[in-house]
């Protein structure tokens, strides 16, 4: 089960990269997964995720309580896409996406993450004047993976949903952390509340 969830998760953790300091936001939320029994996270779980638009990184730590065991995974920040959108009613949709394709035929994984929100006016930073952006407030998120290895067939498919974290972006963006730094302050604080890390 390790292996089939660290490879779930390689589809949202590619290409590392070294991150230069750069605005960060931040956002939590929930997850649910339909899988193949047996290869996956929890149905349910919490995550943070984290941004660098300007670095076009995204950065995640799931965390979840299974069988008493407190687990915390991710928090390292990969490379992603990022746009914009006109939406059809008005205004703008922020997207972020990656994909992972990986072939040794007959084995294989295709794996597409996609993330979309509607931009508002957030905070991220204050001083003697605050600091805002236009970027989404809520996110909704999907991902889907088909693989085969050694003959045996599975899907994953996991919906997202994350709300903008004012205070904590506030606080990184303050501190002029870079989204490794960030992430490793989510990390930190999951693991004093008895989260394993990473």
């Amino acid at each position: 089960m390790k292996k089939h969830l660290l490879l779930f998760l390689a589809a949202v953790a590619l290409g590392f990269t070294t991150a230069a300091r750069a605005e960060v936001l931040i956002y939590k939320g929930n997850g649910k997964v339909i899988s193949t029994p047996g290869m996956s996270l929890p149905k349910t779980f919490e995550l943070f995720i984290v941004l660098d638009i300007a670095g076009n990184e995204f950065g995640f730590v799931v965390f979840f309580e299974d069988n008493g065991t407190k687990t915390q995974i991710g928090g390292v920040p990969a490379d992603y896409h990022f746009t914009t959108s006109p939406l059809p009613g008005g205004g703008t949709a922020r997207l972020f996406s990656s994909s992972f394709v990986s072939e040794a035929l007959p084995d294989f994984i295709d794996s597409l993450i996609y993330f979309r929100g509607t931009q508002k006016t957030l905070r991220v930073a204050t001083g003697a004047f605050d600091t805002t952006r236009n970027e989404p407030r809520t996110i909704k998120g999907t991902q889907l993976q088909a693989r085969e290895e050694g003959g045996m067939g599975a899907f994953q498919e996991a919906r997202y949903f994350l709300t903008y974290q004012e205070t904590r972006t506030v606080e990184a963006n303050n501190g002029t952390q870079t989204i490794q730094q960030a992430l490793d302050a989510i990390v930190a604080g999951l693991t004093e509340k008895g989260f394993n890390p990473p």
